[in-house]
């Protein structure tokens, strides 16, 4: 409730998105570094991916209205540079947020930004309802502050099962063999 009520958000006010939400708007607020790099439970890197968080925090720090910066979702780099309208470094430039992999200037988000609405915004998820995605992004519509998204840098997110993840991963299966073997 703390987390909530330094950002301004009357819990009392929230349905379903306290649930979807309420990760990323403790993880603000206990945050106590310039940049917070958050991935969603069911986000991982892709592999053979390229460092994106060092040029991403050069270019934030040197243009006041991009707040965001992420990877290319799911390896959809036609969709990336159709939604972008510029080019900085090896980042391209458009509106939007999403919440499955983000770094943020923190200080930035740790402000009571979260009650404002934008009709682009409309099209996230309504099972979610007013889920911390949305709220960032009519908040950053409606000041006209923008994302950058790595040309190179790739993150996957999808539903992972136990199996796929200890399949995927070579660490993985080792802990997990390693902790049958104790069982």
């Amino acid at each position: 409730m703390k987390a909530l009520d330094f950002l301004g958000i009357n819990p009392h006010s929230l349905g379903r998105e306290y649930y979807y939400s309420i990760a990323e708007w403790v993880g603000i607020y206990c945050c106590n570094t310039p940049y917070l790099l958050h991935f969603s439970s069911d986000s991982i890197m892709s592999r053979n991916t390229s460092s994106w968080i060092d040029e991403a925090m050069e270019i934030m720090e040197k243009n006041q209205d991009i707040w965001v910066a992420n990877p290319i979702w799911n390896g959809k780099i036609k969709q990336v540079i159709k939604e972008s309208f510029g080019k900085k470094g090896n980042f391209y430039t458009s509106f939007g947020f999403s919440d499955q992999c983000y770094l943020i200037k923190c200080g930035l988000f740790k402000n009571k930004m979260y009650n404002e609405k934008h009709p682009t915004s409309e099209r996230y998820p309504k099972y979610g309802g007013e889920l911390f995605e949305k709220r960032v992004d009519s908040y950053m519509r409606n000041h006209n502050i923008k994302r950058i998204t790595s040309n190179k840098a790739s993150y996957i997110s999808k539903n992972f099962t136990r199996n796929t993840l200890i399949k995927s991963n070579p660490l993985l299966r080792r802990l997990y063999i390693e902790n049958r073997k104790r069982s």
